[in-house]
């Protein structure tokens, strides 16, 4: 799948074959946060401005492994949300990365304020 979008010309991302099965758990199956398909997320970042992602660009995140294990995003939000994180600051880099930290607002929990920094190289 992943070979055939990059061919097209697309960006690689989970084809929603699954999205509406229902499927039972099992050693095969993982768990997705079912993202919207069509609108917009908003980000309010507080160097940039407010940064839009379009909902047809974002994936169906893995939330729990096969094995039950928890994923990256997963542990951020809850992390974030038990050390009582307000803010993020991060590269320019990581923007588009920030769509994720607004998955918190599915879990029912406060979004954390983003601010974006830009690249400083200078001598020591």
């Amino acid at each position: 799948m992943r070979a055939e979008q990059q061919a097209k010309g697309l960006k690689p991302q989970y084809d929603g074959k699954c999205r509406d099965l229902n499927l039972e758990k099992s050693e095969n199956t993982v768990l997705r946060l079912k993202t919207p398909l069509e609108g917009t997320i908003t980000v309010k970042d507080y160097v940039r401005g407010e940064i839009v992602f379009n909902n047809s660009e974002l994936d169906d995140l893995i939330i729990l492994r096969s094995d039950g294990s928890p994923t990256y995003h997963l542990c951020n939000v809850v992390d974030d949300y038990e050390q009582g994180v307000t803010t993020v600051i991060r590269g320019e880099d990581h923007i588009s990365n920030t769509k994720t930290n607004s998955y918190s607002k599915c879990f029912g929990i406060s979004r954390v304020r983003i601010r974006s920094s830009t690249f400083s190289f200078g001598q020591r």
